[in-house]
């Protein structure tokens, strides 16, 4: 029975010590390319994560002038790349984020051009 407590002991400590690491450890500021000004993307709504191989949340509709920030959670290198060539966050590896102000209006499809596989969309009205 004691084998069993410390056993779980340990394997509580390592996931613990494996969400800090992870949480805490974002190599810099990662790249800021694309358009600046309009608003900083500061809240929750404007932010993107990319994690499990996927964009989330996948689409999302702003206002014009919305600046939207991509952070990347997979312990693997993506991109943020639109399907037309107007932004291009390069390769982002784990931890780096990417952050584009949309001008115009409309409908912008973009996906990871390292896993084609992975997509989304962004509305601006």
């Amino acid at each position: 029975m004691k084998q069993f407590l410390y056993l779980l002991f340990c394997a509580l400590m390592l996931t613990g010590w494996a969400a800090c690491s992870k949480s805490s450890n974002n190599y810099g500021g990662g790249n800021t390319g694309g358009n600046t000004g309009g608003n900083s993307g500061g809240s929750s709504g404007n932010i993107i994560s990319i994690s499990n191989y996927s964009f989330s949340p996948s689409s999302l509709t702003i206002a014009k002038g919305t600046t939207i920030k991509w952070t990347n959670q997979d312990p693997v290198t993506h991109t943020v790349t639109e399907d037309n060539g107007k932004f291009d966050s390069g390769n982002l590896p784990y931890g780096q984020s990417y952050s584009y102000t949309f001008s115009d209006t409309g409908t912008y499809h973009y996906h990871c051009s390292i896993h084609t596989y992975m997509k989304g969309t962004i509305v601006v009205q």
